[in-house]
């Protein structure tokens, strides 16, 4: 056995040794019950793996193309690492969340109940708000120098959404009314799970300076901030848009995605995918695996890693904007750069999608979810009922 394979053999035998007898017992990976997103740490002498669900998670990584497998519990895990070199390469595959044992025992800790009103007060969850999109002034009101101011009265649910807005007062009555609905219903919450709703009253003024061009400041001097400046820029995208290889389809954008450059290791092809099209998009993607996934499919989507894609130089590229997805509200990144990793001489196959297409990222998402551990035999175009592509 040469060095190169017995350091190969060490390592990936220690990405099995670390994970505790605790996440063995906890966590049934035979049973999948949700998708995850996951970041990997590579330090000094150690890998850092976090999951955003504190459930059992399975994450499986590549490390200048080694792959290795971790359970993540509590959201946090921690593996030895025999480093090979300066700034090695990091690629997330999969993270996915297993059955946990855990959940139908007795939880491990007990909460104490609070024993006092300011106790209650103090372990409500904050409610903050993410997003706020102020209304547009009408044209008719604008032309004619009205003035005036809309109250609302609105439900926060514990996934942040607006629901019941009404009008509880308007001035003058049947003129700011509607588009001040209309932006309230698009304001965001933070998520906080088992939060009971929460009834609150906003009040929008309408200013004549506001008419000239600016939106109408909501009370108390909110402006729209520069991630709100973003999501209307990407919620403007989709309808009757055209990019310079003809019109595209407002719901799946897969001849959006090409194949810029892919670099051979071997073993392992790390295919670099750009959008070419004017409009973001989510691509969710499944490549045959290498190692223990050989001749199994591999599925990743950018949004589980929180990514959006758009057209290489892009002014968006490195803005975020808060965007929906089934937990609420979460924040994501613009990239110009989509890395899928693959077997050598083998195909990948990727759905791309608008992102406030929530039907196309829904089924990307169930889509993802089931391929993901299939036998390459499985074709994938047969698991879901949007078009998918295929590598060419």
């Amino acid at each position: 056995m040469n060095r190169a394979v017995f350091l190969r053999t060490c390592v990936l035998a220690a990405s099995f040794v670390c994970m505790s007898a605790q996440a063995e017992w906890r966590c049934d990976c035979a049973t999948i019950v949700d998708a995850c997103s996951a970041t990997v740490t590579v330090e000094a002498n150690a890998v850092s793996i976090e999951s955003d669900h504190r459930q059992c998670s399975r994450v499986d990584y590549l490390i200048d193309g080694l792959p290795f497998v971790a359970l993540v519990v509590d959201g946090h895990e921690r593996q030895s690492w025999l480093t090979r070199g300066d700034n090695p390469r990091v690629l997330m595959q999969s993270c996915q969340v297993c059955l946990d044992n855990a959940a139908a025992s007795t939880p491990l800790l007990t909460p104490r109940a609070p024993t006092s009103e300011s106790e209650v007060a103090r372990e409500e969850p904050e409610l903050s708000r993410l997003i706020a999109v102020d209304p547009k002034y009408p044209p008719s009101a604008a032309s004619s120098g009205i003035e005036g101011f809309v109250e609302v009265s609105y439900t926060v649910t514990a996934l942040g959404r607006v629901e019941n807005a009404v009008v509880t007062a308007a001035e003058p009555q049947g003129v700011f009314e509607q588009t001040a609905l209309a932006a309230i219903s698009r304001w965001r919450y933070s998520a906080a799970e088992g939060r009971e709703d929460a009834t609150l009253k906003h009040r929008f003024d309408f200013k004549a300076k506001d008419a000239a061009g600016a939106p109408p400041a909501a009370s108390g001097g909110t402006v729209e901030t520069a991630i709100d400046a973003l999501i209307a820029h990407s919620s403007s995208y989709g309808e009757d848009a055209e990019t310079e290889s003809g019109p595209v389809g407002p719901i799946v954008r897969n001849q959006c995605v090409r194949e810029q450059v892919s670099y051979d290791f071997g073993e392992m092809v790390e295919v670099n995918l750009m959008n070419t099209c004017n409009e973001p998009v989510m691509v969710y993607s499944c490549a045959e695996g290498m190692g223990r996934y050989q001749r199994r499919w591999v599925c990743q989507s950018s949004e589980n890693a929180q990514s959006v894609l758009v057209r290489p130089g892009d002014r968006l590229v490195g803005n975020v904007a808060m965007l929906e997805v089934p937990e609420g509200v979460r924040t994501f990144k613009y990239v110009e750069n989509l890395f899928v990793a693959r077997a050598r001489n083998t195909e990948y196959w990727w759905l791309a999608c608008d992102v406030d297409d929530g039907d196309c990222r829904g089924s990307g998402r169930q889509w993802a979810r089931s391929m993901d551990g299939k036998a390459a035999s499985v074709d994938p175009q047969l698991w879901t009922q949007q078009s998918v592509a295929r590598s060419y």
